[in-house]
């Protein structure tokens, strides 16, 4: 194994950490409501690709349909989707944000920026700036990638 792949094992590994302290610190639902993080993705999904399917966010999760359905089912029952008929086809279902949703995910990104507040305050400001800028760098690459 050579030093770069060694350095994106480590990487996996410390998100991983990061990751499993955050749920077994109680953050696996927001304190505000009774949304899972998966369901928080659906969210996310919806509010970028208005209009999707369960067959589009199933493979944008890399999931069965039926699971993505579940997820969905959920979010509908407490008010946070709306499901509606496509109007070029009846049997194909779109699903779009309700208000519910949206003051929500406002709650839920506060919640979030405080979380990692708290992550980050073991880095100078420089050291902020820059993990920020690295980020957005893979970020950017891994949508442009996604896209084409």
């Amino acid at each position: 194994m050579n030093n770069r792949d060694k350095t994106i094992e480590s990487i996996l590994g410390d998100l991983a950490a990061i990751k499993r302290i955050l749920i077994s610190h109680g953050h696996h639902m927001t304190s505000s409501s009774n949304i899972t993080p998966a369901q928080s993705v659906v969210l996310g999904i919806l509010r970028t690709h208005e209009g999707v399917g369960i067959k589009e966010i199933a493979s944008l999760l890399g999931m069965t349909s039926s699971a993505a359905t579940q997820l969905v089912d959920g979010l509908v029952e407490n008010g946070y989707l709306v499901r509606e008929s496509s109007p070029d086809d009846r049997r194909a279902v779109k699903l779009s944000l309700s208000k519910a949703s949206l003051e929500q995910m406002k709650i839920m990104k506060k919640e979030g920026v405080a979380r990692m507040k708290e992550i980050f305050t073991m880095l100078s400001d420089e050291e902020l700036a820059e993990y920020a800028k690295l980020n957005k760098k893979i970020a950017e690459g891994v949508i442009a990638e996604k896209i084409n």
